[in-house]
């Protein structure tokens, strides 16, 4: 049950040396996170040495650092082919002029199953539309309060600014590159909350975006080599903030030393032809 796997997962956590993350009982999420509803709950997990990070103060930290070790990045530059010797990938053709390489990387996110498409490759992944809302200032959250994720609705809320964040994922939504705000799913939200968090009734929403997620059929990236000089890191299934900090250090070491870090079968890009699968259970 989810209980249990709550606990398994705290014990994978504590084994990989994040020591200070514990179970919480009922109570004790209440307790942290103020009007939290939790007379149906079995438990909690809480990390306090977790964190919030914004996306785009990290993706220019990145950027600019890469940009600091050399690294040329060209915006609004579409890719028109691969540049390919046999069967091997040698590099990119775009509007701005062909760009050689031992090594070329897919990472396109949502749009990764497009860009191997040039190529014939079938890349399991969908875009998928998530939402997101933004409340005006609201003092019914406290600005150290935790991100909470209700995981079995997915119903998730944090402090953003003097507001609070809050979204939610929506099992209906048809796969595509559609980024318009559905307005009426707030009320689906709205519903949700008022069983699990009822102070977000009172915040008045300030704005709201949608964004896509790159879906792979069992919630994991494909990370690995596809043919002689070509490569993919995407399908992250929403986790893509997360990891890709270790994936791209892993992946950088494995195309320079040509052997893998580490254990990357779950992620094979044929996992799917093998049956090697071992499904991610927590997405948001």
């Amino acid at each position: 049950d989810e209980r249990a796997r709550f606990a398994e997962a705290v014990r994978l956590q504590r084994r990989l040396g994040v020591e200070d993350v514990v179970e919480l009982s009922p109570s004790g999420a209440r307790a942290i996170v103020p009007g939290l509803e939790t007379d149906d709950l079995a438990g909690a997990t809480f990390c306090p040495s977790d964190g919030l990070a914004g996306p785009n103060e990290v993706t220019y930290g990145f950027a600019n650092a890469a940009r600091r070790r050399g690294a040329v990045i060209l915006e609004d530059t579409p890719l028109d082919a691969f540049l390919t010797r046999g069967n091997t990938v040698v590099g990119v053709g775009t509007a701005h002029g062909e760009f050689t390489s031992n090594d070329t990387v897919i990472c396109a996110g949502p749009w990764s199953a497009a860009v191997g498409a040039m190529l014939g490759l079938v890349l399991p992944i969908e875009p998928s539309r998530r939402q997101v809302f933004v409340s005006e200032p609201f003092s019914g959250i406290g600005r150290r309060s935790p991100m909470t994720i209700d995981f079995h609705t997915s119903f998730y809320f944090h402090p953003e600014g003097d507001g609070v964040l809050f979204g939610m994922s929506d099992p209906s939504t048809v796969p595509g590159d559609d980024t318009t705000v559905d307005w009426s799913f707030l009320e689906r939200i709205t519903a949700v909350a008022q069983r699990r968090w009822p102070p977000l009734l009172d915040a008045r929403v300030k704005t709201a975006w949608a964004g896509l997620y790159e879906m792979t059929p069992d919630y994991q990236p494909l990370i690995g080599p596809l043919q002689s000089g070509l490569w993919v890191a995407a399908g992250f299934s929403g986790h893509g903030f997360m990891m890709a900090p270790a994936v791209g250090r892993w992946l950088a070491t494995w195309i320079v030393g040509g052997s893998p870090p580490n254990d990357f079968a779950v992620f094979a890009p044929n996992r799917f032809q093998t049956g090697a699968l071992q499904p991610e259970r927590n997405v948001v």
